[in-house]
């Protein structure tokens, strides 16, 4: 793996914080305009586009000549595959609905629980990645939760909703459950790779 300069990992920490997706690309161009094209906004990344549109992440690289890794900015324009049509949910809907309540699982498990768990789901060659990233998010705390995301790998439901309810996944609540979390970040692994929880080294 080429390493990165010191300047782009600066910058590509100051994206991430900013929420937007960075990778060791050069950056996507313009979409063509003889393609069905939406614009890239803050806090998007090559999966969620993906969810948007309907279609698989291998899918909509390849209608934008884009690897995992590509960067892609806010106001850029990309392209949908053929047949597809890109839905952003409505922001001023969003912001009118009144928050999901979340019901609290009365059993909690211990740290060590959780890790079994994810020991259980995760492969034995991913186990130590997946781990990792379970401590970092929730600190193997399967009932963590903010204004986004939930659970043992934090995952943003609302921005997720697509692909969760694809797996079962229909409220919120289901990702406080230890063992549900955790089969949905495998799932996600399985689609995305690391990207949803990457962070420049």
């Amino acid at each position: 793996m080429t390493k990165q300069p010191p300047v782009f990992r600066f910058i590509a920490s100051i994206g991430l914080a900013l929420g937007i997706a960075v990778g060791p690309g050069v950056g996507v161009s313009s979409a063509s305009a003889a393609c069905t094209s939406f614009v890239v906004a803050r806090g998007d990344s090559w999966s969620l586009l993906a969810d948007y549109a309907g279609v698989g992440l291998s899918a909509l690289l390849r209608a934008n000549n884009a690897t995992a890794g590509t960067i892609i900015l806010p106001g850029q324009k990309l392209c949908v595959p053929k047949g597809a049509s890109f839905n952003r949910p409505g922001l001023g809907a969003a912001k009118e609905a009144k928050p999901q309540t979340l019901v609290i699982p009365k059993k909690r498990l211990s740290a060590a629980a959780s890790e079994a768990i994810i020991r259980e789901i995760f492969p034995d060659k991913l186990q130590r990645r997946a781990l990792k990233i379970a401590r970092r998010e929730s600190r193997l705390n399967h009932v963590a939760n903010s204004w986004c995301c939930l659970g043992l790998f934090q995952i943003y439901f609302e921005a997720n909703k697509a692909f969760l309810g694809t797996l079962g996944i229909t409220n919120a609540s289901q990702l406080l459950d230890a063992r549900t979390n955790a089969t949905a970040a495998y799932a996600m692994y399985r689609r995305s790779g690391w990207a949803p929880w990457d962070l420049p080294q």
